[in-house]
C-alpha cells in the first residue's frame, strides 16, 4: 500500500532568487544543472515508493497464506507460507536499500550547493518522511514477523502497532491545534504581527501535517478488518482527520497570504479580517532592540525598536521619501534629515514628527538654504545673501518650488528690508506707490504669521477678522502639491454673503480656465458664499491636513451664490485683470504675484498695474544684482549632477522669447531707436555709476551671445549658468519697465 502522505495543496516550486555557492559547484545556476542536482534525488524517491510498493504486497501475502499449523507439518499450504514469508523478508531488505540510496542522495544534493532555500525544504520534507515511513515499518515488520512465524498462529493484525500509532497521532494532531491557535492569538491579539514567528509557525504546521498524513496512513495499515470496535475507532479517526487537516491547510493557505505583504517591495499593507492595518515585523533582534519593520499607510522602518520606533532609524516611505535619524515613542524627535523623492533634502531638528527648529535645506540644483521651522513652517531665513538664492531662482523660473511652507513669505520680507528706502524721485516715489508697497508687504507680514499659528491662535484670528464688517483674512491654505492664496471676506451687515477670492497661477488655472466674457485664463477667482458655508471657509483656514486644490476650486464654484450684490454683502472691489496662462511651477511666488497685481489694480485703478510692475522689478533687481555679484562661474554641461539643465535651457529659452518680444515692443513705442541703444539706456538706468555692470548686460542680451548660449545647451559643453540668470533678470526688468510705460502713455 502506499502510505506516502497526501496533501490537498501542493508545495510551491519557487524559482531561485539568490543562489548560495559552495564546493565546486559553478558560479552560475542554470535550470539544467539545476535540474541535474535534483534528479538523482527524484529518482531515489521514485524507487522508495516502488520498493514500498513492492513491500506491502509481499506482507499482505505472508498474512494471508500463515495458517494455524504444527511445526511438523509439511504440507504445500505450509511451504506456501513460508516461501510468502521469506519473500516477504527480501522485499523488505529491498526496501531498506532503497531507503539507503534515498539518504545517499540526498546528502549529495545538499553538499552540492547553490541549492535554492524554498527547493531544499520541500525536498527535505519528503526525505523526513520516509524516513519516518521506513521507520514505523522496520518496528512493524520486526513484531509481524516473529509472531507469523511462529506454529499455531491466526494471522491478525497488530493490535498495539494500532494503538500505539494511534497515540502519535493524536499528540501529533494536537500540537497542530496548539499551533493554529497561537497563530490565531498572534494576528489578534498583538498590535505588531511579528512575522518569523509566524514563518516558524507556518513551517511546524507544515511538518507536522505531513507527519500526521503519514500516521494517518499507517492507521490504515494496523486496523483491524472486520473487528466493530476496530472499525468504529478507525472512522471516528477519519472523520477527525478531515476536519483537522483541512483547519490546517487552511491556517496555511492564509499564512502565505499574509507572508505576500511582508516583503519589503509590496507596498499594500496587510489588513486584518476586521479591517484593521497592521505592523508587520519583518526582523528582530530584541537583544540590540532593533528591528526591520512595515510600517502601515508610512513604508519600511529599519532602526531602534521598542514595540514602536524609538532611537536611531530609517524609514522608506512609499512616495519615494526617505528618512534617518531620530526617533522618540514613534515619532521623528531630534536630528534627522529627510529626502524628497524630486532630490530636496532637509537635515535638522524635528518635534513630535515634523521639522522643528533649525535646519539645513538643500536643493538639487546645487541650493543650500539654512533656515529656522516653526511646526514646519519656515519663521525666518538665516543671514547672508546666500539663503535666498533658492528664492532668488524661484523668482526666475530657474528652479521648481519645493520650498518649506512659509519660505517665499519670508524670503519676500527679507528681501524688502534689503531692498532699502526708495528712491528720491518724487516721480516714481509717489504716495500712492508707498502706500501700496508698504500695504503687500503687510499682507505678507500676516498671511506668514497666521502660518505659524497654532490652531487656537489662528481660530481667534478667524473670529477678529471675519465678524461683520471685520477685516478679512488672506492666507494660504495647505495644499498638496500646489500653492494657491485665498481672501475671505465678511459681509458688511448681518445676514450679507461673504466673499471668497482665490488667487492662482500656474496649473491651478486649468480648473477655471475661462471667465464669461474673456478667453483668457484668470489669475483670480471670486464668488459670493452663503453664510450657512462659513463653516467650510472657516475649516478650510483652520485646518493642517493637506488639502486637493480641486476640493477647493469645486467647493467655491458649486457653492457661490448667483444673486447680484448687495450693500450688506462683502465689497470685493476688484476690477477685471486677467493674464495668460503659466506653465511656472513655482506656484508659491507666483500665487503671491497674483495677489499683488490683483491688489494694485483693486487700490489705484489705472495706476495700479505701473505700481505693480515696480514692485516686481524692485525683487528682480534685488536678484539681478546678487547674480552680477557672484563670485561663482563653475561650468554647466548636460549632465551636470547638481544642476537641473532642462528648468535651466527653459529659462533661457523664454528669455530669446522675452528678448524679441522687447525689441518689437521698443521699436514700436520708439521709432528709430537702436535695439543695442536701448539695452544700454535700461542698463545705465539700474545702474548709473557702475559701468562694468553696464557692459555685462549689454553684452549677455546681444543676438550673438543667446545664440551661443544656445549651442552650448543643446550640445552639453559648458556654459554659465549665472548667464542665463542674469539675462533672464534683465530682460524680465525691461519687459515690465515698458509694460508700465506703455500703461502711462494711454
Amino acid at each position: 500500500m502506499n502510505t506516502r502522505p497526501v496533501r490537498s495543496t501542493s508545495p510551491q516550486k519557487t524559482p531561485v532568487a539568490s543562489p548560495v555557492h559552495g564546493g565546486a559547484a559553478p558560479d552560475t545556476v542554470t535550470d539544467e544543472n539545476r535540474l541535474a542536482q535534483q534528479q538523482p534525488l527524484r529518482d531515489a524517491f521514485e524507487q522508495y515508493e516502488t520498493a514500498k510498493l513492492r513491500y506491502a504486497r509481499a506482507e499482505n501475502e505472508a498474512i494471508r497464506l500463515c495458517p494455524r499449523h504444527h511445526a511438523d507439518d509439511m504440507s504445500a499450504q505450509t511451504r506456501q507460507a513460508q516461501a510468502a514469508l521469506a519473500a516477504w523478508q527480501e522485499e523488505f531488505k529491498g526496501l531498506s536499500r532503497a531507503h539507503d540510496d534515498v539518504v545517499s542522495a540526498h546528502t549529495a544534493y545538499e553538499n552540492w550547493g547553490d541549492v535554492d532555500d524554498a527547493m531544499r525544504h520541500v525536498l527535505t520534507q519528503e526525505r523526513e518522511c520516509i524516513d519516518f515511513d521506513f521507520k514505523c515499518k522496520s518496528s512493524l515488520f520486526g513484531q509481524r514477523l516473529s509472531i507469523l512465524s511462529q506454529p499455531e498462529h491466526l494471522p491478525v493484525r497488530d493490535v498495539t502497532a494500532f494503538e500505539t500509532t494511534k497515540i502519535k497521532y493524536q499528540r501529533l494532531k494536537d500540537a497542530v491545534q496548539m499551533l493554529i491557535n497561537n497563530f490565531r492569538q498572534q494576528i489578534n491579539s498583538q498590535n505588531a504581527i511579528d512575522i518569523p514567528h509566524i514563518k516558524a509557525i507556518s513551517k511546524e504546521i507544515d511538518s507536522k501535517l505531513s507527519s500526521m498524513n503519514v500516521l494517518h496512513q499507517h492507521l490504515h495499515d494496523t486496523s483491524h478488518p472486520g473487528n466493530e470496535s476496530g472499525e468504529k475507532a478507525l472512522k471516528a479517526i477519519e472523520d477527525e482527520h478531515e476536519l483537522s487537516a483541512f483547519e490546517a491547510e487552511n491556517t496555511l493557505a492564509e499564512i502565505r497570504h499574509l507572508l505576500t505583504f511582508a516583503t519589503p517591495g509590496n507596498e499594500l499593507d496587510y489588513t486584518d479580517a476586521s479591517g484593521v492595518k497592521r505592523i508587520l515585523i519583518l526582523t528582530h533582534d530584541s537583544a540590540a532592540h532593533t528591528a526591520c519593520v512595515k510600517v502601515p499607510d508610512t513604508g519600511l522602518y529599519d532602526g531602534g525598536w521598542a514595540g514602536q520606533p524609538h532611537g536611531k532609524g530609517t524609514v522608506s516611505l512609499y512616495n519615494g521619501s526617505r528618512y534617518t535619524g531620530d526617533w522618540r515613542d514613534g515619532r521623528r524627535h531630534g536630528k534627522g534629515s529627510h529626502i524628497w523623492p524630486n532630490g530636496i533634502q532637509y537635515t535638522g531638528m524635528w518635534a513630535e514628527n515634523v521639522a522643528h527648529g533649525d535646519g539645513i535645506f538643500d536643493h538639487p540644483a546645487g541650493l543650500t538654504t539654512r533656515l529656522t521651522l516653526q511646526n514646519g513652517v519656515c519663521a525666518r531665513i538665516a543671514e547672508g545673501a546666500g539663503n535666498r538664492d533658492w528664492f532668488n531662482q524661484m523668482m526666475l523660473d530657474a528652479v521648481d518650488n519645493g520650498a518649506p511652507e512659509g519660505y517665499a513669505e519670508s524670503a519676500l520680507l527679507l528681501t524688502a528690508q534689503d531692498m532699502g528706502p526708495l528712491s528720491s524721485n518724487p516721480q516714481n516715489d509717489s504716495q500712492a506707490y508707498v502706500d501700496y508697497r508698504n500695504a503687500m508687504l503687510a499682507l505678507v507680514k500676516r498671511a506668514h504669521q497666521w502660518m505659524l499659528c497654532s490652531e487656537a491662535d489662528r481660530a481667534r484670528a478667524w473670529q477678529d477678522n471675519l465678524k461683520i464688517n471685520g477685516n478679512g483674512i488672506l492666507f494660504n491654505p495647505s495644499m498638496l502639491f500646489h500653492s494657491i492664496k485665498i481672501e475671505i471676506l465678511p459681509p458688511v451687515e448681518e445676514g450679507g454673503r461673504y466673499a471668497l477670492t482665490l488667487f492662482n497661477s500656474g496649473k491651478g488655472l486649468l480648473l477655471h480656465p475661462y471667465s464669461i466674457d474673456t478667453k483668457k485664463f484668470e489669475t483670480r477667482l471670486s464668488v459670493y458664499i452663503n453664510s450657512e458655508n462659513e463653516q467650510t471657509l472657516r475649516d478650510i483656514f483652520l485646518s493642517r491636513e493637506k488639502l486637493d486644490i480641486g476640493f477647493i476650486y469645486q467647493f467655491a464654484l458649486q457653492h457661490r451664490s448667483e444673486p447680484p450684490s448687495q450693500n450688506r454683502d462683502a465689497q470685493i472691489g476688484y476690477g477685471s485683470v486677467y493674464q495668460s496662462p503659466q506653465s511656472s511651477e513655482n506656484c508659491s511666488i507666483k500665487s503671491w504675484m497674483a495677489v499683488f497685481k490683483n491688489k494694485a489694480l483693486q487700490m489705484n485703478e489705472k495706476l495700479g498695474l505701473s505700481h505693480y510692475n515696480r514692485f516686481r522689478n524692485e525683487f528682480l533687481k534685488h536678484a539681478l544684482t546678487l547674480e552680477l555679484e557672484t563670485s561663482s562661474f563653475a561650468l554647466l554641461r548636460g549632465e551636470a549632477p547638481k544642476n537641473d539643465v532642462k528648468a535651466i535651457a527653459r529659462v533661457h529659452y523664454r528669455t530669446i522669447t522675452r528678448l524679441g518680444d522687447i525689441a518689437a515692443t521698443a521699436t514700436r513705442l520708439f521709432p528709430g531707436l537702436l535695439i543695442e541703444g536701448f539695452f544700454a539706456q535700461h542698463a545705465a538706468q539700474l545702474y548709473p555709476r557702475d559701468t562694468e555692470k553696464q557692459q555685462a548686460l549689454v553684452a549677455l542680451t546681444s543676438l550673438e551671445k543667446m545664440k551661443d548660449l544656445s549651442q552650448a545647451i543643446l550640445s552639453g559643453n559648458g556654459w554659465l549658468l549665472t548667464d542665463v540668470l542674469r539675462a533672464a533678470a534683465f530682460s524680465k526688468i525691461i519687459k515690465r519697465e515698458l509694460q508700465t510705460q506703455a500703461l502711462t502713455s494711454h
